[in-house]
């Protein structure tokens, strides 16, 4: 599934995180279909719930985790 935020509203980078996070993951594969190719609805993937704090404050986590992120491939390096 092909997921495009309201830029007005939601921060991608911020989205990615969340849906990347293991609550994330979990809330997904409740609604994951497909045995040999794993896949979402567009429907399904819209039954998750994600409380989204105002668009400031989704830019300022993002950017901590990224930096974060950024940080870990660093130390693997």
């Amino acid at each position: 599934c092909v997921v495009r935020p309201n830029r007005e509203t939601i921060d991608s980078r911020f989205l990615m995180h969340v849906l990347n996070s293991p609550e994330g993951r979990q809330g997904i594969a409740k609604h994951i279909t497909g045995t040999t190719r794993q896949r979402i609805s567009r429907t399904n993937l819209g039954k998750i719930q994600i409380p989204f704090p105002p668009l400031a404050e989704q830019k300022r986590i993002a950017a901590i985790l990224d930096a974060a992120d950024a940080l870990r491939a660093r130390r693997r390096e």
